[in-house]
């Protein structure tokens, strides 16, 4: 029974010493990246790796005296964009509507390809202005550029005075075309 009792002493030991220095390997490292906004960190999903995360921000000034005005996001030379998600917002005044549409390309027709319209929801923010946001889970394809237009609608004659920034996130994941 004691040299039962001395192996298994040292098998113990043994055990502890190795967990021991394996542990050292596993210490975690903070690591810090600067990439700029331009340049985001590549992101993977381990479970489908042809897919590249997609995440881009685009802010549409409309200028005072017009409804509306487009931005643009230019998708990766064989790259396909799959869009899953579009938020956005702006302050309004009061009685005005956020209008967005999303416009695709797949096959070379812009217009033909896909359309999307989102419509803000509107919160009262003060006297003056409403806040208005949108956010939508979609499914939409691109291949070669997505077209965004910011548009302001209702409210009196001289609503449209003003500049307005509306802010839009598009994200998804970009995928090799077949």
């Amino acid at each position: 029974m004691s040299q039962f009792k001395t192996y298994i002493a040292i098998v113990v030991f043994a055990f502890t010493i190795v967990f021991i220095n394996a542990g050292d390997a596993f210490c975690q490292t903070d690591v810090k990246v600067v990439n700029s906004n331009n340049e985001p960190v590549p992101v993977r999903d381990l479970n489908e790796a042809s897919r590249e995360l997609f995440i881009k921000k685009v802010s549409i000034l409309i200028p005072s005296g017009q409804s509306s005005y487009s931005a643009s996001i230019s998708v990766p030379a064989g790259k396909r964009l799959v869009i899953e998600s579009v938020s956005g917002g702006t302050f309004l005044l009061k009685g005005q509507t956020l209008y967005v549409l999303l416009s695709t390309e797949v096959t070379g027709d812009l217009a033909f390809d896909g359309t999307l319209y989102l419509l803000g929801n509107n919160i009262q923010f003060n006297t003056n202005q409403d806040l208005s946001g949108f956010t939508q889970q979609i499914r939409l394809y691109s291949t070669s550029v997505l077209a965004i237009t910011a548009c302001r609608a209702g409210g009196a004659a001289s609503s449209f005075s003003g500049d307005i920034n509306v802010q839009v996130t598009v994200s998804g994941y970009l995928l090799d075309k077949p």
